[in-house]
């Protein structure tokens, strides 16, 4: 197939997708600090770079935008997306697809990293990356791609395959690393499949097992997610890193701030930069000193949490099992049922009868 790997132009997008592409780029990266965005319009005309007012805030990026324009740029549907909003103003995009076959756009270069998890196999791609021919080994669920989106790369599908994808933009390395009171990354080295990674992988399913069964509107999970994403990446394909450093606990007051902080969103949209804040700890940092206090992770600790009240509600209380469930912050009966039973061992039903609480 003869494909024209020329650099991007802005003229090659329809007045709708150049618009697209700009909104993604203002709301995803630092207005003004992207080559890709300089030049993409006169004053004059309808990009003009102080036309804010069409254009979201650069900390409130719409989501609904992201999936557009990675839509656009894969030509399928974005099947799952969330961001995970830490230090930087950046967020963290994870989008789960099923692209292909397809020639991918080119959509100019972003000064970000995408890392691509297969979780299907392809035998045959290849791409360009600068303009230049590439091919892509065979790859395995669990294998995984990386690659600096500065260099404008395409890729061209020849089979359907099942992926998910994060994006993580450079400030957001630097950000998350200056937070960790680590040394910045000067780069992530480049991979073109045919190296498996059972870390990504699994943080992969384990988004996908969350989103299907429990739903995805859980912002503390996410963000927690997200950060274990961003750790691992920085240390396995980032040249020169070493071990994480070993963090102490937090203070009795900053263990019963973060705590009330969860027990009030119960459902779990509070953030884990704003629980961080309040503790006057960063985000990294608060992560690692709750799971040396607590033993567990905060998400896992909120869960239990929502149990333990969920146990009180079916033993002291009168509401239905469904009505237990919303109380308790999960999104129906059948969320809390999953949930309870891996914990407990038993169906609150179940459990309900066997300690002798109130009936439905």
């Amino acid at each position: 197939m003869a494909i024209d790997p020329r650099s991007f132009n802005m003229e090659d997008l329809s007045l709708e997708h150049a618009r697209l592409r700009q909104r993604f780029v203002r709301g995803m990266f630092r207005a003004g600090e992207v080559a890709a965005g300089r030049g993409d319009a006169d004053a004059s005309g309808p990009f003009d770079a102080s036309d804010d007012a069409s254009v979201p805030a650069r900390q409130d990026m719409d989501l609904e935008v992201f999936k557009s324009y990675q839509s656009f740029r894969y030509q399928a549907p974005v099947q799952q997306a969330f961001f995970s909003r830490t230090v930087s103003k950046d967020p963290i995009a994870i989008s789960r697809l099923q692209i292909g076959p397809c020639l991918t756009r080119s959509v100019g270069p972003e000064p970000a990293f995408a890392v691509i998890v297969y979780l299907s196999s392809i035998s045959r791609m290849e791409g360009w990356i600068d303009g230049r021919h590439v091919n892509y080994p065979e790859v395995n669920p669990g294998d995984v791609v990386l690659l600096d989106m500065e260099a404008s790369p395409i890729a061209h599908i020849h089979k359907p395959v099942d992926v998910l994808r994060l994006q993580i933009s450079r400030r957001t390395l630097h950000d998350l690393a200056y937070d960790f009171g680590e040394r910045p990354p000067a780069d992530l080295r480049t991979v073109l499949g045919g190296v498996h990674d059972p870390i990504l992988y699994g943080l992969s399913r384990a988004l996908e097992a969350k989103a299907v069964h429990y739903g995805s509107n859980d912002q503390l999970f996410a963000d927690q997610v997200a950060l274990a994403f961003h750790a691992h990446i920085v240390r396995t394909y980032a040249p020169g890193r070493g071990p994480a450093k070993i963090v102490g606990g937090l203070a009795p007051w900053q263990l019963q701030r973060a705590r009330d902080m969860m027990l009030a969103n119960l459902a779990g949209d509070v953030a884990i930069a704003d629980i961080a804040d309040a503790c006057g700890l960063s985000v990294s940092y608060f992560a690692r000193a709750f799971r040396q206090t607590m033993g567990m992770p905060p998400y896992k600790w909120l869960m239990n949490e929502r149990i333990r009240k969920a146990k009180t509600l079916l033993s002291q209380s009168r509401l239905g099992i469904s009505e237990v469930a919303l109380a308790c912050g999960f999104v129906d009966q059948s969320h809390l049922t999953r949930v309870f039973r891996g914990i407990v061992g038993q169906t609150p039903g179940l459990w309900r009868q066997e300690t002798g609480g109130m009936a439905d």
